[in-house]
C-alpha cells in the first residue's frame, strides 16, 4: 500500500480546499446580498470542520491515553503525529481562517447565527491547537519534528482515525491477546475491549447530513500465517466529510491512493460479481413477467419489497461467487463496525461476494435479510 503522498501530489490542498467551490474567495468588496448568500453557504462546512475538530481531539486523546506513546515509536504510530497535524493544519485550521476572511463583514443581529456559530468553531480550533500540544509533549522521546508537520513535505495516505487503531492492534499487548486466544471470533466480537483508553460514543442522528473526518465503518479480520502465528487486519471506509465536498475529494483520492496497489487483486472478482448480479437480475425480471404489479401497495411497502428484493439477489449473488474461477476464497473471520461506537454492522455486500470470510457478528443476528448492507 501507498502509506504516504508526496508534497507535489497534494499541494493541491490549497487549490481544491481553500480556493474550492466550498470556499470561493470573493475577488471585491461584497455587496450586503451576495454577503448573506456566502454566509448562507459557510454555515455547513463550518459545522463539519468544528465536528472533525473535536473528533480530531478526541482521537489525539486517545492515542496518549491508550499508552502508545509510552512505547518505542512504530510507523504506524509516527504516520498517526503526521496524520494529526495534516488534518488539523490544513484540513481544519487552514479552512476555517479563510471562511473568516471571506466573511469578515458578516457583523450584525442580522448575521448573529452565522457569528455564534463562527465562535463556536474558533473555540474547537483552539482545543484543536492544544491538543497538538499534548501530542507534542507526550511523544517527545521521539525525536520527531512536529514543527514542520505544519508544512509537510508529504503525508499520510490514512486517516489518523485509521491510524489510532491500525497501531493499537499492532502493539505488542494486543498481539500477545491475538496470539493466546483460542477463539478468534470471540475476539472479534468484543474487540473493544482491546482498546481500553478509547471512548466509544453513541452513533450520532446526524451524521449522514455532517460528516467528522473519521470513516463510517472499519473492518477487522483476523488472518492465520503460514508460520502459525496470527495478526490482525484493519481498514476503513473513506473518512466521511460529508458537508465540505472539496475536503471530501480530497481525502478520497488520498485513500484510493492508498489501495492503488491492492485494488488490481480483486479487480476480477469484483468485475464477475457485477456480471452475475446482471445475469441474476435479469433472470428475476425474466420470472416476473405477468406477475401483478406492486402500484396498489403504499410508498412504504413498496420500499420494504424493494429493499427484501435487494437482499434477495445479493445474497443468491453472494452464493453463485463462491463457484466462480474469481472467487478470492478465505476461511477466516472478520466483521464491520459502524462507528464511532463500534457496534456490529452487516458485511459489505462486494467484500463478502467476492471473500468468504467469515462473520461471527451475523451469527448473533437472527435477522437474515440484514446478512449484507444495503448500500456498496
Amino acid at each position: 500500500m501507498s502509506d504516504l503522498l508526496t508534497r507535489a501530489d497534494f499541494l493541491r490542498v490549497e487549490e481544491t480546499v481553500l480556493n474550492g467551490p466550498d470556499l470561493k474567495e470573493m475577488k471585491h468588496p461584497p455587496k450586503r446580498q451576495k454577503l448573506r448568500g456566502t454566509v448562507t453557504v459557510q454555515m455547513k462546512p463550518l459545522k463539519v470542520l468544528k465536528r472533525a475538530g473535536l473528533a480530531l481531539v478526541e482521537d489525539i486523546d486517545s492515542f496518549i491515553a491508550t499508552g502508545l506513546t509510552e512505547s518505542k515509536s512504530t510507523k504506524t504510530t509516527i504516520y498517526f503525529v503526521r496524520a494529526a497535524y495534516f488534518y488539523a493544519c490544513c484540513l481544519i485550521i487552514a479552512p476555517f481562517n479563510r471562511i473568516k476572511d471571506i466573511t469578515s463583514d458578516a457583523t450584525g443581529v442580522e448575521y448573529q447565527d452565522f457569528t455564534t456559530q463562527v465562535s463556536d468553531t474558533e473555540t474547537v480550533i483552539n482545543k484543536v491547537e492544544d491538543g497538538l500540544g499534548r501530542l507534542a509533549l507526550a511523544t517527545e522521546r521521539w525525536g520527531l519534528d512536529t514543527q514542520s508537520f505544519r508544512n509537510p513535505t508529504s503525508v499520510p495516505t490514512a486517516s489518523p482515525y485509521q491510524l489510532l487503531f491500525e497501531a493499537l492492534l499492532e502493539s505488542e499487548e494486543v498481539v500477545q491477546k491475538l496470539q493466546d486466544s483460542q477463539d478468534d471470533a470471540d475476539l472479534l466480537r468484543n474487540i473493544r475491549l482491546l482498546f481500553p483508553g478509547v471512548h466509544f460514543p453513541a452513533q450520532s442522528q446526524d451524521r449522514q447530513e455532517l460528516g467528522d473526518g473519521r470513516p463510517v465503518t472499519v473492518f477487522a479480520s483476523v488472518y492465520h500465517k503460514d508460520d502459525g502465528t496470527k495478526r490482525f487486519l484493519f481498514g476503513c471506509s473513506k473518512p466521511d466529510w460529508t458537508g465540505f465536498e472539496a475536503i471530501a475529494v480530497l481525502t478520497k483520492d488520498l485513500r484510493d491512493t492508498r489501495l492503488k496497489e491492492c485494488l488490481p487483486l480483486s479487480e476480477p472478482a469484483f468485475k464477475a460479481l457485477k456480471a452475475m448480479e446482471k445475469r441474476l437480475e435479469d433472470e428475476a425480471a425474466a420470472n416476473n413477467q405477468g406477475q401483478p404489479n406492486h402500484s396498489s401497495l403504499s410508498p412504504e411497502q413498496r420500499k420494504e419489497d424493494e429493499r427484501a428484493a435487494l437482499q434477495s439477489l445479493r445474497e443468491a449473488v453472494g452464493e453463485a461467487m463462491r463457484e466462480d474461477e474469481t472467487f478470492l476464497w478465505t476461511d477466516q473471520v472478520g466483521m464491520a463496525f459502524s462507528t464511532p461506537s463500534w457496534t456490529h454492522k452487516p458485511a459489505c455486500y462486494v467484500c463478502a461476494s467476492t471473500m468468504g470470510y467469515q462473520d461471527p457478528g451475523a451469527e448473533t443476528n437472527g435477522n437474515s435479510e440484514a446478512r449484507f448492507s444495503t448500500h456498496q
